[in-house]
């Protein structure tokens, strides 16, 4: 879609004059005169009106990162499955949408119908690898790419190696957008003595 607008519209008033142009200094006997030097007056109200456009270049891409293990609780994990199927249901004709899901992580089947494509990330050592995740956001949009990230999560990550893919996102001017989950209580446990 293409939209004009002017950033000085008020140049457009100009634009009433154009009448004149076959009357002043005298009435012209030549209509093919006559409208060349509207067409030149008009081309020079709208140049001075500055017309600017704005288009969409190339695909937005939108990742959901969907961290909702163990310790979300249960409605918050279901909340969590509603909104990333609402992004990944926007997604669809409007750019290209990505789900990214640590493994073991339960993830419905009409969740995954919603996105273009679905990247589950093994957790490795760490039951929950948001570090890892958020990498793998960044990878999945393109260099150069418009984008932004959506991540759900109860911020409870087991790995703490998230810094540098948090330093990648913001070095590429890709905004992350949280959607904070609870986390599940638990009572405090001795660990040694």
């Amino acid at each position: 879609m293409l939209a004009v607008m002017f950033l000085a519209p008020g140049w457009l008033w100009l634009a009433l004059a154009l009448p004149l142009v076959w009357f002043v200094p005298r009435p012209l006997q030549d209509r093919v005169h006559g409208v060349l030097r509207t067409l030149v007056l008009l081309g020079v109200v709208a140049a001075l009106a500055h017309p600017v456009s704005f288009t969409a270049v190339g695909e937005e891409w939108r990742v959901v990162v969907l961290d909702a293990h163990g310790s979300t609780q249960a409605q918050d994990a279901a909340r969590a499955g509603a909104v990333a199927e609402a992004l990944g249901a926007g997604g669809r004709g409007a750019g290209r949408s990505v789900l990214v899901h640590a493994a073991g992580t339960s993830v419905p089947a009409s969740l995954v119908r919603r996105f273009d494509h679905v990247v589950t990330r093994q957790a490795g050592r760490s039951s929950s690898p948001l570090g890892a995740l958020l990498a793998s956001a960044g990878r999945a949009i393109p260099a150069g790419a418009r984008g932004s990230i959506t991540l759900l999560s109860d911020g409870l990550a087991t790995d703490r190696r998230w810094g540098p893919a948090v330093q990648d996102l913001q070095a590429r001017g890709l905004p992350v957008h949280v959607g904070p989950l609870r986390a599940e209580g638990r009572p405090g446990t001795l660990v040694g003595g």
